[in-house]
């Protein structure tokens, strides 16, 4: 079967963030997008296998860039945009290091976004639509938020205008990631890809998610749910970095005021759901204010707890 019609692969590079991956996940992965782009980066960012690492080393489609400690996600995307940028990528895909994707994906994804950018969109980035696991730990199913209103001008075909996306999966134009800027170093983890979403769509840029292409994804390592209510099961720095860059995002004017009413409604939830998953502990709930303390004063950087390598 041919790729489709638009879609030249030769023009995207594939991105993959390392820490601590898991050998068969990563193995998986890597056989199902490494014939299907031109080239694939991979940050390992401060823990890997030594094994594995040698055997990386001598896949002749990967290049391999290694930090010498934990520099956080947002900065390992970034290494990642650059490399594609540096070697004349035009496209570039990213992916969690336990991503699983259908095969023809990237083919996909690429034929939409050609789509659209002729029809005028001016697309940044075009990603799957998230669907939980059928099988296995419930884990909270992805949401959709819609670029409002919906309607007219937000959605071609199968293709939808999204608000935010998540970054595994997403196929973003290095043109446009370098007049939006590279995401958020000192956000270092958790709500990086929303902030820069948005800072996408202030540029004059859209983000959409093709219904007609799915991807398997999971968030955290469950699922924490009282009635209606739910959120991902996270380690406690995780969950820290998440509310306090939530709580930080509250002051960027690129992100709008309905978004902003949202999660301050969502987040006291999320946190409370945390805290009771916990067994209502005192040092998690002391944790989480810290988080929030240190969003509202702008204190960002890797978040207390987050390891080094």
């Amino acid at each position: 079967m041919g790729d489709p019609a638009g879609f030249d692969r030769s023009a995207v590079a594939a991105g993959v963030v390392l820490f601590g991956p898991d050998r068969a996940r990563l193995t998986a992965l890597l056989a199902a997008v490494e014939t299907d782009v031109g080239k694939v980066f991979a940050v390992v960012n401060g823990r890997i296998d030594a094994e594995l690492r040698a055997e990386l080393r001598q896949r002749p489609r990967l290049g391999l860039i290694e930090c010498p400690v934990n520099f956080g996600v947002a900065t390992a995307l970034n290494l990642l945009a650059l490399a594609a940028t540096l070697d004349g990528f035009p496209r570039l895909i990213l992916f969690d290091q336990d991503s699983r994707p259908a095969e023809g994906l990237v083919a996909r994804l690429g034929a939409r976004f050609e789509e659209l950018a002729r029809a005028g969109r001016n697309p940044a980035v075009v990603g799957p639509l998230m669907v939980a696991p059928s099988r296995g730990a419930a884990y909270k199913s992805p949401r959709l938020f819609r670029r409002p209103p919906a309607g007219a001008g937000t959605e071609a075909g199968a293709a939808v205008a999204v608000d935010v996306l998540a970054t595994s999966g997403s196929l973003i134009a290095l043109e446009a990631f370098c007049r939006v800027g590279k995401f958020r170093d000192d956000y270092f983890i958790d709500a990086v890809d929303v902030e820069w979403c948005f800072r996408a769509w202030a540029r004059g840029y859209s983000c959409w998610i093709d219904r007609d292409v799915t991807m398997i994804h999971t968030v955290g390592e469950g699922e924490i749910r009282i009635g209606p209510v739910a959120t991902p099961r996270q380690k406690a720095f995780r969950m820290g970095a998440y509310v306090r860059n939530t709580i930080y995002g509250f002051r960027l004017g690129h992100v709008p005021a309905r978004f902003k009413l949202r999660q301050a409604a969502y987040l006291p939830m999320q946190a409370l759901l945390f805290w009771v998953d916990s067994g209502l502990r005192p040092s998690v709930a002391i944790g989480l204010g810290r988080a929030a303390w240190a969003g509202l004063r702008g204190r960002l950087g890797p978040p207390a707890g987050a390891p080094d390598v």
